[in-house]
């Protein structure tokens, strides 16, 4: 009887063990992308790492104001999508921090995801990579509380930079101000 149970421990300890070795397969590393994961993960494999931005924003008068921003992507749930998080010191004041998640959805054949910042404004998110660009529309809340779209382009992509202009439409698209804030990233790490 004694060995029995023994044996019978033994199993459930080996089932067990089996069980958790298909989970570890099943995940991946976290900050890591997953196997299993969409070809077009790939995609957005430039922006993993960590950004220095010199940022701009376009003034009424035409005129820019620069300043020095941070930002981190890193993959997340599950090794599927994207997560960045951007960090724009203020003086004196709290740091503006925006945070956009980003996963592939394959029977629209484009990225999705929703965004939030400091300011409690929320964004949804459509992104496409064409052209050797990636182009995200961002609906919601945006700056100053305005409800509008702002279209973000990443373009001039490398290993160890790029560059983003954002537009910004009040009608839902029909027609665009260009230029009213982009960045050059270059690779911390």
């Amino acid at each position: 009887m004694f060995a029995a149970k023994i044996l019978l421990a033994a199993a459930l300890a080996m089932h067990g063990l089996a069980a958790a070795a298909q989970s570890a397969r099943d995940e991946a590393p976290f900050g890591a992308p997953n196997p299993k994961a969409p070809a077009e993960l790939s995609q957005l494999a430039f922006i993993i790492g960590e950004w220095k931005l010199e940022t701009w924003f376009a003034r009424p008068d035409g005129s820019r104001r620069t300043a020095t921003a941070y930002m981190t992507a890193r993959y997340t749930l599950n090794g599927y999508g994207v997560r960045i998080e951007e960090r724009h010191p203020q003086d004196g004041r709290s740091d503006f921090v925006g945070e956009r998640t980003f996963v592939f959805n394959k029977r629209l054949g484009k990225w999705i995801g929703s965004g939030i910042n400091t300011l409690g404004n929320r964004k949804d998110l459509e992104a496409e990579f064409t052209d050797g660009k990636l182009i995200v529309t961002q609906s919601g809340m945006l700056f100053q509380g305005r409800p509008g779209v702002n279209r973000a382009t990443y373009y001039d992509i490398s290993a160890n930079g790029f560059k983003n202009r954002f537009d910004h439409s009040s009608d839902g698209g029909k027609s665009w101000r260009e230029g009213e804030y982009g960045f050059t990233a270059v690779r911390i790490r």
